[in-house]
């Protein structure tokens, strides 16, 4: 059981927590409520007036977009997204551009730098994949 302890839960092997999100943990866990809470407004306050600075940006963006991807993202601030990651430094800003451009449902992925590399090959091709689909789906 000591051992177990030691090397923790899976999960946590899986995802690599920043400098912030350690920082976040400890604010959340350490400061005074009316400290947090201040400083939360303070964050939100900015992100909502970078939200009405992008609002032009963002409805142009939206419009451009394919009708299948529009339905999905129509009520996303996407470019604030990205701001508040830019802002933040994630390591995976690109993947609002993925998000933007849409997945692909086959292939590799593109590492991410927040995820550890994990391959895995595929099990099908995409033929056999589009037979599988027809018969589902017709």
């Amino acid at each position: 059981m000591r051992a177990a302890q030691q090397v923790g839960h899976p999960r946590g092997h899986l995802v690599r927590t920043s400098s912030g999100v350690a920082k976040a943990i400890e604010a959340n866990l350490e400061w005074p409520d009316h400290k947090l809470f201040a400083h939360r407004a303070s964050i939100f306050k900015t992100w909502l007036r970078k939200a009405a600075e992008l609002r032009k940006e963002e409805a142009e963006l939206r419009s451009a977009l394919p009708e299948h991807l529009h339905k999905i993202l129509s009520r996303k601030k996407l470019l604030l997204w990205k701001h508040i990651l830019v802002s933040l430094e994630y390591e995976d800003t690109k993947i609002i551009d993925e998000i933007i451009d849409g997945f692909s449902l086959t292939g590799w992925a593109s590492e991410s730098g927040v995820f550890d590399k994990r391959v895995k090959a595929a099990t099908m091709t995409v033929d056999q994949l589009s037979g599988v689909a027809m018969l589902q789906w017709g």
